[in-house]
């Protein structure tokens, strides 16, 4: 293959994939400014992730929501409660950016359409060593999705995680609960 060709060709093949991700884009756009009257469900939109240590990371863990309806519903934004938590909303196959809490940086516009029937999942991640030695206890987290939904405009995404500093006292508090 000449080089002019294969220049041209992968110059054509980018023009192309830009194109077609500027439209689904400009689909999103367009049908948040419309309502739907789909409504989004979430499988579980409490949890409750038990007791974990500081020195264990970062904790992950998922929410499933499905649009049960027969409209297109865009999730037009997507933020946390707290610095602690982040979050990333696959749908369509993609992932979006990951988000955080409003004020800290991130870009919260996520415009991702959910189609009627798709199940999309929300990534969520609760970084227990972000308010240091003083964040032990009960902590209760949120994520909040703006949607076009008439029927589910906002879908908030709760859980709670009691924080202990170490997996020393993990084991201990584990081994008081059997007597």
């Amino acid at each position: 293959m000449k080089p002019f060709f294969r220049t041209s060709l992968f110059l054509i093949l980018s023009a192309s994939l830009l194109l077609l991700v500027g439209c689904a884009d400009d689909r999103a756009k367009q049908l948040a400014n419309e309502f739907s009257s789909s409504s989004l469900v979430v499988s579980e939109s409490f949890l409750d992730r038990g007791t974990i240590a500081m020195d264990q990371g970062t904790l992950a863990m998922d929410y499933d929501v499905t649009n049960t309806g027969t409209d297109p519903v865009v999730i037009k934004e997507m933020y946390t409660s707290c610095m602690c938590t982040s979050a990333r909303l696959q749908a369509g196959g993609e992932w979006a950016p990951i988000v955080g809490m409003k004020g800290h940086g991130y870009d919260y516009s996520l415009f991702r359409i959910i189609e009627p029937g798709e199940t999309a999942q929300v990534q969520v991640y609760f970084d227990p060593n972000a308010h240091g030695p003083m964040g032990v206890g009960t902590n209760r987290r949120s994520v909040y999705l703006e949607t076009n939904s008439s029927m589910t405009p906002q879908i908030k995404l709760d859980f709670t995680v009691d924080v202990v500093r170490t997996s020393a006292e993990l084991s201990s508090s584990q081994e008081e609960n059997v007597d």
